[in-house]
């Protein structure tokens, strides 16, 4: 489900903004003004929820640590506002996917490897042969899968275009696949027929396997130019029937989990050191993109568009919530959600407390000249 509420004038780490747009399914996003920050616990209370927006709204830097300090809610007393409001006018409910984990179709109709493509391939002994290939086929069954939104009686569906699919050699200044294009070009029009707000996510992790080999993937710099050139594409093609866009899906996995640890796609082991450098290269990407929609596209399409970040939640035991515990809990989630909360949202720089943990890997400006937001 996706909740939205709107205010008059609210913050977001440190900045005033116009109106706050709450969005909420298994993960719980927060637009403020055109910015979105979206995470996915897999087991927070109402409470903790209520803590994790606190900390994003905390009206200077660090100031989130107050939270720990607040009295606990007990999460089974039912007559809690929280649990059992009314839900606003313009409450959206909703349904997502994204591209690699539901399509299938792997290489059909022009479409051209993806990183994941290649990673579960090379490891199938591992992952019990299991791989996309097929997956749920809603490139071929996306009929089927409008009908079921349909069913539920859903307001928004929100979905990822797939980048190789669309451009099989990553270069958005070349010619497109046309039969992508008509196959998100018919996804949206059905879904807009149906009275379903389409919600378009860029990236999903799905990058084009051609750039990973060619430029080493997220560690070059020169993706955040392409990405950008990617992102104008699809606002100029497809912008004129989508309101909401998010740039990319949960950056730190893909900066972690796929440059540092090796465990997603492609599988790199770099280290902290990849993943800071992965991660960089993808804020500034999405800064890029957030730029291209405001100066060339907003002022016709009256779109929003954001990103959606992960984290993890914590907090201390009862009865021990100390300075040096608040503090533990303030680095714990600096290190996850304000790695990039911080730089896009906040004032625009890394957390201190990431600078003092990793020096010199962190003493660049986050942003180039024109970037910032």
């Amino acid at each position: 489900m996706w909740l939205q509420e709107r205010s008059k004038t609210s913050t977001s780490c440190g900045r005033s903004v116009g109106t706050t747009e709450r969005f909420w399914d298994e993960r719980f996003t927060l637009l403020s003004g055109d910015e979105a920050l979206s995470w996915s616990p897999t087991n927070m209370t109402a409470a903790q929820r209520t803590a994790v927006v606190s900390f994003i709204a905390a009206s200077s830097l660090g100031e989130g640590r107050n939270i720990w300090l607040q009295p606990k809610l007990d999460p089974i007393i039912k007559d809690q506002s929280f649990l059992h409001g009314t839900f606003p006018s313009g409450f959206l409910w909703g349904s997502g996917t994204s591209a690699y984990q539901t399509e299938g179709a792997w290489n059909q109709d022009g479409k051209g490897p993806s990183i994941w493509d290649s990673f579960t391939h090379s490891v199938t002994e591992k992952l019990d042969r299991m791989t996309a290939n097929v997956a749920s086929d809603s490139y071929n069954r996306w009929e089927e899968d409008v009908k079921a939104l349909e069913y539920l009686s859903v307001r928004s569906y929100s979905f990822s275009l797939s980048w190789p699919r669309l451009f099989p050699d990553g270069n958005a200044r070349g010619q497109p696949n046309s039969a992508a294009v008509e196959h998100y070009s018919r996804l949206i029009e059905k879904l807009l027929e149906k009275k379903i707000q389409p919600i378009v996510t860029l990236h999903h992790w799905d990058l084009p396997q051609v750039l990973q080999e060619r430029y080493g993937g997220w560690k070059n710099d020169t993706l955040v130019g392409l990405f950008e050139d990617y992102a104008a594409f699809c606002f100029h093609t497809f912008g004129s029937r989508v309101r909401y866009w998010l740039t990319m899906h949960n950056p730190f996995l893909m900066a972690v989990q796929g440059y540092g640890t090796g465990v997603h796609a492609p599988g790199e082991k770099g280290g902290p050191a990849g993943s800071l450098i992965v991660a960089h290269n993808l804020i500034r990407a999405h800064a890029k993109a957030w730029h291209t929609y405001n100066n060339h596209f907003r002022s016709t399409q009256m779109g929003k568009v954001s990103i959606v970040l992960g984290s993890h939640w914590v907090e201390p035991q009862r009865g021990q919530t100390t300075a040096v515990n608040v503090g533990l809990c303030q680095q714990s989630i600096e290190a996850v959600l304000g790695w990039f909360a911080n730089p896009i949202f906040g004032n625009g720089d890394y957390p201190v407390s990431l600078k003092d943990k990793h020096g010199a890997l962190l003493l660049i400006d986050v942003y180039s000249a024109g970037e910032e937001k």
